[in-house]
């Protein structure tokens, strides 16, 4: 009994993930980015363009390593858990196709002391089966990601390093929002660059305009022109100040005044000293950022066309709202014959006002505030 019980507590060691003793990790300082963290004493560690801190815990070049970048402002993820769930997951299924094994998808991971984003992937590298672990940690000035690639017998020593590199990670610049983001030295801000990111079309909601109409019977389908609400990173935001300049729409303004708007705690006026006629302002979307607001309309950018095909699903509708109480519903085939017909409802629609819902894959609503 007694040995049946010491092989029970060597097995319950060896699934923990136990810190090197304190005398092997060494203090590392990643100039390229600006910060600082623990590495293993016997490791390789470099700074490596487009990939930031490697750490080779094994052999150099090559997996197992961990891997520590700093994202710029601009690079913050606007959706982190669609990123690990589908960017990072269709990413590695194209690069290994049969190779690629799956994964355990994001959720919330303790390492380091500290809880983070994190999912865990599984793919076949020259017949060995590596595991690959993406953290974020979440941060307004900008996220960081840790990364930990490891085969069998490699997983103690190369989660050991990364919960150190998580537990001391430690940024050394004294001004993180002007370098990695935010108001530049000549105090501009502009939107998040969010090209690139995937566009749910399974189940997401867009602003939209209409296009290719006549291809309708002439080809079977239309084209859906879609725009994501632009997004700036909340800490430059509220750090705006009178002189500071603002990029909004494609227009660029200096701020005279900003203030909160009416005590809301999450909505701002912006008040231009090269004057605007109407409302400008900032909408709190979320803990880490806001939308640029004109009149009711949250400023969006162009993401990318999408055409529609034909038939349009049973239960599609065409909804548009002339006052609160006036609100018409039409379906698909009436909403077709509206296009052909090119009713003013139709033409006038634009990305201020209407709005396309996906649903399983089919456009299901375009929502018209008229």
């Amino acid at each position: 009994m007694k040995k049946l019980t010491a092989v029970i507590l060597v097995l319950a060691l060896a699934c923990t993930v136990l810190p090197a003793p304190a005398e092997e990790w060494i203090d590392f300082s990643c100039k390229e980015m600006q910060f600082t963290t623990k590495v293993p004493a016997g490791a390789t560690a470099r700074y490596e363009e487009g990939n930031g801190l490697r750490i080779y815990t094994k052999s150099e070049g090559s997996i197992p390593y961990v891997q520590v970048y700093r994202r710029p402002l601009e690079q913050k993820f606007s959706n982190p858990v669609n990123y690990l769930n589908n960017v990072v997951r269709e990413y590695l299924e194209e690069k290994y196709q049969d190779d690629s094994l799956g994964m355990n998808p994001a959720q919330t991971w303790e390492a380091g002391g500290r809880e983070l984003l994190g999912a865990r992937y599984f793919f076949r590298l020259q017949g060995i089966e590596v595991t690959y672990v993406m953290l974020i940690d979440i941060r307004d000035a900008g996220d960081v990601q840790f990364d930990a690639k490891f085969y069998e017998g490699n997983e103690e020593v190369t989660m050991a390093a990364l919960e150190e590199a998580v537990r001391n990670y430690r940024e050394t610049d004294a001004a993180p929002a002007e370098k990695f983001g935010g108001p530049t030295a000549a105090g501009m801000l502009e939107p998040v660059d969010q090209a690139g990111e995937p566009v749910d079309t399974q189940n997401g909601t867009y602003q939209v305009q209409l296009s290719d109409l006549e291809h309708i019977d002439d080809g079977g389908f239309f084209t859906v022109n879609l725009y994501t609400e632009d997004r700036y990173p909340a800490v430059a935001v509220e750090a705006l100040k009178p002189g500071d300049r603002v990029k909004v729409n494609g227009e660029i303004y200096t701020v005279k005044t900003f203030d909160r708007w009416l005590d809301e705690e999450d909505v701002y006026r912006l008040e231009p000293e090269e004057g605007f006629d109407g409302w400008l302002g900032f909408e709190k979307a979320g803990d880490d950022a806001y939308h640029a607001v004109i009149g009711n309309w949250h400023v969006s950018s162009f993401a990318t066309d999408v055409q529609i095909m034909l038939p349009l699903a049973n239960d599609f509708r065409f909804v548009y709202q002339v006052a609160e109480n006036d609100i018409t519903t039409f379906d698909a085939d009436q909403f077709l014959g509206m296009c052909r017909a090119k009713d003013e409802f139709i033409t006038d629609i634009n990305r201020r006002d209407a709005v396309i819902t996906f649903r399983d894959g089919l456009a299901m609503e375009i929502y018209f505030l008229y």
